[in-house]
C-alpha cells in the first residue's frame, strides 16, 4: 500500500474520530528523527511500517497536522531552488548587454552646441557682468571668433572653446555659461588644452597653457574646474616661448616648448602643435597639484 492509499484509507475511517491522545504526533516524530540518524535501509523500512501503524490510530486533526508538516518539508526546498533559478536567470539576463552599449551608456557625453549667435549672446552677458561700468555693447562678427575646441575636450566634456582673434581672449561655453580661460593681452591666449581630473570627482576639467605679456612674452599653465566654475594659475612661468601639454593621465602631464607661426594665429588649431624641449611635469598627489621644472636656466 503506497502513501496515497494510506491517506485515503485513514481519511475515510477516521472522519469522525477526534478524541485521540494529543501527544501521539510528537512521540511519532521524535521516533522518526532517532531512526533517520542511523541511515540504515532496514530502519527506513521499519519507519514506514511504524508510520503506517501510527497513522491508523491517529485522529483526523492529528493526521491533518502531520500532512501539513510533511508538505512544508517538501515545499520549502523546492521553493528555494525555484527562486534561486529565477534569480540566476535574471542575473544572467542582466549581463547579456552588449559591451558597446554598456560602455556607451556609462561614458557617453552629449556635446553642447553653441552657434556664433549663442556665443555672442553669452559673451554680451559676460561683459555686462564683468564690466558693469561699460555699456556692454558687443560688435563681434562671425569672422572675429574661432572655435578651437579639441576633439578630446568635445568628447569627454561636451563644452566648446572660443577664441576672439583680435585680442586672443579665450572662453569656454559650458552649460549655458561663459568663463574666461587665462589671459591673452600681449600674447596668444590659450595655446594648448587637455582634459584632467585633479580632484578625482569623475567630472573632467580643463588644464591649458596660455601666453600673454606686453614687452616680455610669458607662458603659464592654468586649470579650470568646471564643477566649481573657477580657475587657477599654477606656479610656473616660461619666458619668451610658448608651451604645450602632453597628457600621460588625468593627473599627470608633460610640458613642452612649442612654436606658433605668426601667420597661423588667426586660424590657430591646438591639435597641430609640435613638441620641442621637455621643460616641466605637472602631477597631482592627494589633490595637490605640483609642477616640476627642468632645464629652466636654458630658456
Amino acid at each position: 500500500m503506497n502513501f496515497d492509499e494510506i491517506v485515503q484509507s485513514v481519511l475515510k475511517k477516521k472522519t469522525e474520530e477526534v478524541d485521540a491522545s494529543n501527544d501521539r504526533c510528537t512521540e511519532m516524530f521524535n521516533y522518526i528523527c532517532n531512526q533517520v540518524e542511523e541511515k540504515n535501509n532496514k530502519l527506513y523500512k521499519r519507519i514506514i511500517y511504524n508510520i503506517n501503524m501510527w497513522i491508523n490510530n491517529l485522529s483526523l486533526k492529528e493526521y491533518v497536522e502531520i500532512a501539513l508538516f510533511i508538505f512544508i518539508l517538501i515545499a520549502i526546498p523546492f521553493s528555494v531552488k525555484h527562486f534561486k533559478r529565477i534569480e540566476d536567470s535574471n542575473s544572467a539576463a542582466a549581463k547579456v548587454i552588449p559591451v558597446e552599449q554598456s560602455s556607451e551608456n556609462a561614458n557617453s557625453i552629449t556635446p553642447e552646441s553653441y552657434s556664433f549667435e549663442d556665443f555672442k549672446h553669452l559673451y554680451t552677458q559676460y561683459i555686462k557682468t564683468a564690466y558693469p561700468e561699460t555699456s556692454g555693447e558687443v560688435t563681434l562678427k562671425k569672422e572675429d571668433v574661432s572655435d578651437i575646441t579639441p576633439k578630446e575636450v568635445r568628447d569627454e566634456i561636451g563644452c566648446q572653446i572660443f577664441k576672439i582673434k583680435n585680442n586672443f581672449a579665450t572662453y569656454v561655453a559650458y552649460k549655458s555659461k561663459l568663463y574666461q580661460l587665462g589671459t591673452g593681452g600681449g600674447g596668444f591666449g590659450v595655446v594648448s588644452i587637455k582634459t584632467c581630473d585633479f580632484d578625482g570627482n569623475g567630472q573632467k576639467d580643463l588644464i591649458f597653457t596660455f601666453s600673454s605679456g606686453s614687452g616680455m612674452h610669458r607662458s603659464e599653465i592654468g586649470v579650470f574646474n568646471l564643477s566649481k566654475g573657477k580657475g587657477e594659475v599654477l606656479d610656473f612661468m616660461q619666458r619668451h616661448r610658448d608651451i604645450m601639454l602632453g597628457k600621460i593621465s588625468d593627473k599627470d602631464f608633460k610640458v613642452y616648448l612649442t612654436f606658433i607661426p605668426i601667420e597661423e594665429l588667426n586660424d590657430f588649431n591646438p591639435s597641430k602643435l609640435s613638441k620641442q624641449e621637455h621643460v616641466a611635469d605637472v602631477h597631482c598627489v592627494n589633490g595637490i597639484i605640483k609642477v616640476t621644472e627642468y632645464n629652466k636656466e636654458k630658456y
